[in-house]
């Protein structure tokens, strides 16, 4: 149910010339199964601003041996692949996995919400698991502080000053960038049923999604599965 395809389609491509992407199309053998099984788990985990909630992947969830052995399985690709590309030393243990529906109309979105971020995590990656393109995710340049990543410090304290300042925006009943005055669009991953992506986490990002259903309907909301990493062992010399 969790296992890996033994033929994915693999590539990496640079966002607007200057991030990395790393694409592993048909990531699963039976993403049918995987969204199945992600769908009969008890999402009830709220986490920072995610606009939904989450369902980790952990030893509670796997009732099997053969479960277990897929997770890890899963896991140590990612590991493998992301050392591949990268100057990270990922280990195994480093990755832990949920499952993520976004469930906040757009109309309930927070200030920050509304705005691309960056995460304090060396890479972003995930699965995405709809059969019909639900959204997927993209990278953004803001125009008031002209940076599409943050760095440095100096780029840290420029986002926070920025969004301390930035209005809450207009509220909208679908999710669409309201503050196109400050954020250009420089970049858009498609939301592509059982395609895996990993981009660096400091690129400003926002997540694109078709719709939140109402009433709330679980199997029409837009799924995907996080692989986050907790923790770099060390900095590999390349």
């Amino acid at each position: 149910m969790l296992e890996l395809n033994d033929y994915p389609e693999v590539r990496v491509e640079m966002a607007a010339g200057l991030f990395p992407v790393l694409y592993i199309d048909n990531f699963y053998a039976d993403p049918m199964g995987v969204r199945d099984y992600a769908l009969s788990l008890a999402f009830d985990q709220f986490v920072a601003l995610y606009p939904g909630r989450h369902a980790p992947l952990d030893d509670g969830a796997l009732k099997s041996d053969t479960e277990r052995f897929a997770s890890l399985e899963a896991r140590a690709y990612v590991a493998e692949m992301l050392k591949s590309v990268s100057t990270l030393d990922i280990d195994i243990d480093d990755i832990r996995t949920d499952f993520s529906l976004i469930t906040t109309p757009a109309r309930d979105l927070l200030k920050f919400q509304k705005h691309p971020h960056f995460d304090q995590t060396p890479v972003l990656s995930l699965v995405y698991l709809n059969p019909k393109d639900m959204g997927g995710t993209s990278f953004w340049r803001n125009r008031v502080i002209d940076r599409a990543a943050v760095v440095t410090q100096e780029d840290h304290e420029a986002y926070e000053r920025f969004m301390r300042n930035a209005p809450a925006g207009e509220v909208r009943d679908e999710y669409t960038m309201v503050h196109t005055d400050s954020w250009e669009k420089i970049h858009e991953i498609d939301g592509k049923f059982n395609r895996f992506v990993a981009y660096p986490a400091s690129v400003f990002h926002w997540v694109e999604c078709k719709f939140v259903p109402e009433p709330l309907d679980l199997r029409k909301s837009r799924l995907t599965q996080r692989f986050s990493i907790h923790q770099v062992n060390k900095q590999a010399a390349r």
